[in-house]
């Protein structure tokens, strides 16, 4: 169970949570919301684009607000997710503003989070996403339906520290035979490597 688990954990990150939660409290009144059927017209999913408008993702065009395609793919994938009973919308709120999203699917006793952001407005000592993740963890814990929490690819430092393991992802791509896929590959390999390189894209993010 989650008291289970929660004593495996470090003092210093036990400390860490408790104080982030401490400090929220004393700021404001925290919520926590979990939704299962969402309109792409609703107020959470408009509260989903307003946290990843203010996130340091759209300050890199890599947020579901501004990343060309991607707002229109979750409005899809929102109704699709509803429909089929997968969708996990987290909304933490603080005096009622939202300030931290996670965004999940959930299938066969496993929940995948592909998108979380935050407020980044909000000052780093209150940290919401860390209050969020204690959230979510704790409430997983209770569902007897639920085996795996994946976090998502990225060899992140905050997942780490929730972890109690992990799966290697491997990425394949296959060019057919031939000159043009041979230019297909080295573009692909030396050319947009060495580009995401110089742009610092290269960083998990």
């Amino acid at each position: 169970d989650f008291e289970e688990f929660w004593k495996g954990t470090s003092q210093r990150f036990k400390k860490t949570v408790r104080n982030v939660r401490n400090r929220l409290a004393k700021t404001g009144t925290v919520s926590i919301e979990e939704h299962r059927a969402v309109a792409p017209d609703s107020p959470a999913f408009t509260d989903l684009l307003a946290v990843s408008e203010r996130s340091w993702k759209a300050r890199r065009a890599l947020a579901i607000a501004n990343m060309p395609g991607m707002a229109q793919f979750f409005r899809e994938l929102t109704v699709h997710a509803s429909a089929g009973g997968w969708l996990r919308l987290w909304i933490m709120r603080l005096d009622g503003l939202p300030v931290a999203t996670e965004y999940q699917l959930e299938a066969d006793g496993r929940v995948h989070a592909l998108r979380a952001d935050f407020d980044a407005a909000v000052p780093d000592d209150l940290s919401p996403g860390t209050h969020l993740s204690a959230e979510i963890v704790r409430a997983l814990f209770g569902r007897e339906t639920v085996y795996e929490y994946d976090m998502g690819p990225g060899d992140n430092e905050y997942k780490s520290r929730w972890a109690g393991a992990s799966h290697e992802l491997a990425r394949l791509r296959v060019f057919r035979p031939g000159a043009y896929g041979a230019l297909l590959h080295t573009v692909e390999a030396r050319v947009l490597e060495t580009v995401r390189r110089v742009r610092g894209e290269g960083v998990p993010a």
